[in-house]
């Protein structure tokens, strides 16, 4: 069971249980042809769980996470290269690359 820190740092303890399926879309999942069903939990999965259940799966699993992982890891990056270019906070790269190139 995982603990549940409360407004007083409070020692309940949660068990996560499946109270239903939600249809994971293209979005969810990463950009992937199929949509399926995938377990919700409610509860809280500490890093090392994840671990865990990360290290505990068949290889053909394994290689599915992976992938989706990837996939997901990469629009986290492009979402926060956008943001950042639109904040201007890569308008200083873009000057000296500029200036690089006209300088040879």
């Amino acid at each position: 069971m995982n603990a549940i820190r409360g407004a007083r740092g409070g020692g309940i303890r949660a068990r996560p249980r499946r109270i239903f399926a939600i249809a994971a879309t293209d979005v969810q999942v990463g950009g992937f042809d199929r949509t399926r069903e995938v377990p919700y939990y409610i509860g809280i999965m500490s890093i090392e769980d994840l671990k865990k259940v990360v290290a505990g799966l068949p290889p053909d699993q394994y290689a599915e996470f992976h992938t989706w992982f990837e996939a997901f890891e990469a629009d986290r990056f492009d979402r926060k290269i956008e943001r950042d270019a639109q904040a201007g906070k890569l308008d200083c790269l873009a000057d000296q690359a500029i200036e690089d190139l006209t300088r040879g």
